[in-house]
């Protein structure tokens, strides 16, 4: 590794570490409050999360990285993810923030091509299928069913997530895929399901039917697409 992607990887560690202090500040602490608009962090750990977002859209669109400190951000990132686990609260909201932080680049206004290069650094089908699951689980009736399918649909790709929880009426099927919408806990996970989704060319939505709570994602039936889901499923 050269010392250029030594710098980059101690940066990306650095900022990491000050993103997770958030998840060992007392409830209450001033740091874990989420800021009012995301331009504005104000927080240490938001800050640092937006700044990694930066970090990584400086990375991706650069034509000067290779494939070793590719790989070696996606894991530090995801990792860094994945350690927020959803709790439908502060560590929520969090998790949501890190990672809008990513989609956006940091204080970036994110157009097709850097979210293109971002897919190619940062595995997002394994992000939109963790956040499916994660969501389904969470609020699955204890000893109930959680069903999952994937099948084409002429030139598009159904991945279909079924469970049976709290009802989620008509007229919230949609509000729960905004940003910081919690109504049955449901909001956080699914904004960044249907951004990932849209931001391929597909779209995704839900129904409520006799059994249960239904989670359809559709994606345009590219092999990118395709093999992605399928290597996460």
């Amino acid at each position: 590794m050269t010392r250029g992607a030594h710098l980059l990887y101690d940066l990306t560690r650095h900022l990491t570490s000050w993103t997770e202090i958030f998840r060992h500040l007392p409830e209450g602490a001033v740091h874990r409050t989420p800021p009012d608009r995301p331009e504005y962090p104000g927080t240490v750990p938001h800050a640092a999360a937006q700044a990694l977002g930066s970090v990584l859209a400086t990375v991706v669109m650069s034509n000067r990285i290779d494939e070793g400190v590719k790989q070696t951000l996606h894991d530090v990132t995801i990792g860094t993810i994945k350690h927020f686990h959803p709790d439908d609260g502060e560590v929520s909201q969090m998790r949501a923030f890190l990672i809008d932080a990513l989609l956006r680049g940091g204080h970036r206004r994110p157009n097709r091509r850097y979210f293109a290069k971002l897919s190619e650094l940062l595995d997002m089908f394994e992000l939109l299928v963790d956040n499916i699951l994660q969501n389904a689980l969470k609020f699955a009736d204890s000893g109930s069913t959680v069903s999952i399918s994937l099948r084409h649909d002429n030139s598009d790709v159904l991945l279909e997530v079924a469970n049976r929880g709290p009802e989620v009426p008509a007229d919230l099927r949609d509000q729960i895929f905004e940003r910081g919408v919690t109504k049955g806990g449901h909001g956080l996970g699914l904004y960044v399901v249907r951004m990932v989704a849209r931001r391929h060319g597909g779209d995704a939505w839900s129904t409520e039917e006799p059994s249960g709570f239904r989670l359809i994602v559709r994606l345009p039936r590219a092999e990118a697409c395709v093999s992605g889901v399928e290597s996460v499923i």
